[in-house]
């Protein structure tokens, strides 16, 4: 069994993932309400509801940004600090990743999170049937610089916050807003196939992404480069 830890967006939450996927248990809070204060207690309620002790977690799944700074700090901190009380690793999982993951499409998807000054964190994925999307496009851009690079990817899909600063943006087919926020569901299962991928590594490191103001390509949403 997998703990996940959302804290990056609007809405956080927390959840219990079995080793083949399902979910146990999945818990959802507004952001309003997910203070640091509220994450831990959130946990608990989860462990009591699966019957689970802490301690017997296989490991703890967090969204590792980029996203809310304050969220991300809340996050990684509190996974850090379960990690270490319970003897378990802890997984950070990159958030346009999880976004990405339970698309379900055959074709590339576009993620796109809302940043500041009008501009958004983007990326691209390959196919998410497999359910652990390939990296494809690695980037920071502004809209009108991410319009650019867009032409021969074959990105027809499109997920995230970001929605409305890309709506000039043409041929993008975008999911219903619901899935715009990541799953705590979805960061357990993805930090599991990771540790079994590439097994775990310390400590879980918040990937901001703020250093990318100018469109680069080559800025990896999935090590913070």
């Amino acid at each position: 069994m997998w703990l996940g830890i959302e804290t990056t967006g609007k809405r956080g939450g927390v959840a219990l993932v079995r080793e083949n996927g399902d979910v146990l248990v999945e818990r959802l809070l507004s952001v309003e309400a997910f203070h640091s204060e509220k994450v831990l207690p959130a946990v608990a309620d989860a462990l009591e509801e699966g019957r689970m002790d802490g301690s017997s977690l296989s490991g703890i799944g967090v969204s590792a940004g980029p996203g809310s700074y304050t969220g991300l700090r809340i996050g990684i901190a509190t996974a850090s600090g379960l990690s270490a009380g319970w003897g378990i690793p802890a997984v950070g999982v990159p958030t346009m990743r999880a976004l990405a993951a339970p698309i379900g499409s055959s074709m590339p998807v576009l993620v796109a999170i809302r940043a500041r000054g009008g501009e958004v964190f983007a990326t691209v994925y390959g196919s998410s049937d497999a359910g652990s999307p390939e990296l494809l496009v690695p980037g920071v851009y502004t809209v009108g610089a991410l319009a650019a690079h867009l032409p021969g990817t074959g990105v027809e899909v499109a997920v995230g916050s970001g929605r409305s600063e890309m709506s000039e943006v043409p041929g993008l087919d975008w999911v219903p807003e619901d899935m715009d926020l990541p799953s705590p569901g979805v960061v357990a299962r993805l930090a599991m196939k990771t540790a079994i991928g590439t097994g775990t590594s310390d400590p879980v490191e918040p990937l901001y992404l703020r250093a990318f103001r100018q469109p680069a390509i080559g800025a990896d949403p999935e090590d913070g480069s």
